[in-house]
């Protein structure tokens, strides 16, 4: 755009200017036209803001990720934080990155943290991934990796855990508040390196799973990649460092809160860069563990190797971030093979008390509501900044042939980040290529997130898609389009228009609609849909007051109606149902 606007300074030369002047006059605004756009991106183009709040519990806990811890932790390692990063370009839209020193977080959880957002500063889903480390040494939380215990928490431990779960909410919200609170003008740079920590778990014997191991010609992903953040002076202010592997390194007889390599690694940067807030994320590292593994001194060397190879990342040479040009939510409905009533029946007999718990789980949902879940919404955030970078973060425990494939898919990218256990870990997702295998990420560790079943094959297709069709949308979903966009994004056959009736304010959460035959327009609102609450369903009367053919007048008729869900007008009044009841209404006195 630099360009253009210079292109147009020779035509407000005088017109006796000779053609060789006028002509000259155009390769010199060419020329700094060109040095404008090719300059590096100045400080001022980002904001950048960050926040650090210990999450450490301060009693004992029950942690999470082993089955076979029995009781509270016995003591701390390594404090756990929630860590926040608040960008600001002044050509794109705002992001958030959460980092937190946890085994996962839940639907609820990021929904509820999402509604805190939105609400004080604006900012949609697709701008904001809330990522976890998946921290085995981090405390058990409400909500996430439901059926890990055999047997159920006692009155105590519940209790403690669901107080853990709501300071960890209220820390994350503080984090957020005080990063975008403290923002600074600086730059945003990209760079990678490799650390040799990762190595794939899964051994195959004959094309099927046989054991969790080591298997070094396995698939992998070592790459560190790093986003840095400087202020003006120069100074590094935030890491943000993706690394794919499991945070497994302690084995689970050491019974003690710790952040394992990811948070450990950002200890040691924060340490060697005073001011600096560093955030771990998880990339696909599924299938992944770290290697060597078992005592918390592995932990120790594998954190150094993430510091070593961050420190390398920021010191070679780095690429300027472009502007973000996407930011893109939704979700991919992934589908279970579920099992039957007569199956979950005979594994209340299974001798593993974890199957045990989840038929008995199952068998009563069915009970309930006459059906099994057929799909889980897994979360997906496309960020895009210019060609130069996708960012894709992906809720559960992904495998890393997803790294891989997207890759692949998005080739149009100079880079292709996909990260994992973002917004929701519900379960491992697993490949085609594992599906035929089988195995621990394809069907046992369902039964510890309390699943129904292992995903129907088609789900890497599926899930796949969903991140392409992300990768392709105009226009943020996350936010509303008002009435008048959203008459001209209708489209109709020829010969056919869309007018609109009515819109904000004159109504509010219409359900269903009526023409009566004197002009009346009659709207149900349900407003209480699906929780119900203090605002019911109400019927209400729109009529053109002034004849112009345009509706301007809304009255209530109605009110105080629980889930009404349909209405017709007849004769002088309206036909309303509202289970249990189908009801004639009409207004006798105009009152």
């Amino acid at each position: 755009m630099k360009i253009f606007a210079l292109l147009r300074c020779p035509a407000n030369l005088n017109s006796h200017t000779s053609l060789s002047k006028r002509l000259t006059g155009c390769i010199v605004c060419v020329l700094i036209g060109l040095v404008a756009v090719l300059e590096p991106l100045s400080a001022e183009d980002w904001k950048i803001g960050t926040s650090r709040v210990d999450i450490t519990p301060t009693e004992p806990v029950r942690l999470s990720g082993y089955a076979a811890r029995l009781k509270p932790s016995e003591g701390t390692d390594s404090s756990l934080y929630v860590r926040s990063l608040y960008l600001e370009h002044k050509q794109g839209p705002p992001l958030l990155i959460v980092s937190l020193d946890a085994i996962g977080i839940s639907a609820s959880m990021t929904e509820e943290i999402g509604r805190a957002i939105e609400s004080e500063f604006g900012l949609v889903r697709s701008q904001v991934v809330l990522c976890t480390t998946h921290a085995h040494t981090a405390p058990h939380l409400e909500g996430v990796l439901t059926n890990l215990f055999a047997d159920p928490l006692s009155p105590k431990e519940r209790d403690t855990s669901k107080l853990y779960t709501d300071r960890l909410v209220a820390s994350t919200l503080q984090a957020i508040r005080e990063s975008i609170k403290n923002v600074q003008p600086g730059m945003v740079s990209m760079s990678q390196d490799q650390a040799d920590v990762a190595i794939n778990r899964r051994v195959i014997q004959s094309g099927r799973w046989a054991n969790f191991g080591e298997t070094p010609g396995g698939p992998v992903d070592r790459r560190v990649r790093v986003l840095s953040a400087t202020n003006q002076a120069g100074e590094l202010i935030a890491i943000a460092y993706q690394y794919a592997c499991h945070c497994t390194s302690i084995s689970p007889e050491r019974n003690r809160v710790s952040s394992d390599w990811a948070g450990l690694a950002a200890e040691m940067l924060e340490k060697e860069h005073a001011g600096v807030v560093a955030l771990p994320i998880i990339g696909t590292g599924a299938d992944s563990n770290p290697n060597p593994r078992g005592e918390y001194s592995h932990a120790q060397m594998h954190a150094k190797s993430l510091f070593d190879a961050v420190t390398r990342a920021i010191k070679n040479e780095q690429q300027q971030l472009a502007a973000p040009t996407q930011t893109s939510f939704s979700y991919a409905g992934l589908e279970f093979d579920r099992p039957n009533s007569s199956q979950l029946k005979a594994q209340l007999e299974d001798p593993n008390k974890h199957i045990q718990n989840r038929a008995r789980g199952l068998l009563e949902t069915l009970k309930v509501k006459d059906r099994i879940p057929e799909s889980y919404p897994a979360p997906i955030h496309f960020w895009a900044f210019g060609d130069q970078l996708a960012w894709v973060f992906l809720g559960g425990e992904v495998v890393v042939d997803y790294q891989i494939r997207l890759e692949r898919e998005l080739s149009q990218f100079a880079e292709v980040w996909v990260a994992a256990y973002v917004d929701d870990v519900f379960a491992y997702v697993s490949s085609e290529r594992l599906r035929r295998e089988g195995g621990y990420e394809v069907d046992g560790s369902m039964i510890y997130y309390n699943q129904p079943g292992p995903w129907v094959s088609g789900t890497e297709e599926k899930l796949i898609k969903a991140v392409l069709d992300l990768q392709k949308q105009t226009r943020d979903l996350q936010r509303p389009l008002d009435s008048d966009q959203a008459l001209k994004s209708i489209q109709v056959p020829a010969g056919y228009r869309v007018e609109r009736v009515a819109a904000e304010p004159l109504i509010m959460d219409p359900i269903n609609i009526a023409f009566g035959a004197d002009g009346k327009v009659w709207v149900l609102e349900m407003p209480d849909y699906p929780n119900g609450g203090e605002r019911s369903g109400r019927v209400i009367c729109l009529e053109d007051t002034d004849h112009d053919g345009v509706l301007d007048s809304s009255k209530p008729f109605l009110s105080d109606l629980p889930f009404v869900s349909g209405v017709y007008a007849w004769r002088d009044g309206i036909v309303v149902a509202c289970a249990p009841e189908v009801f004639f209404a009409r207004d006798t006195n105009g009152d």
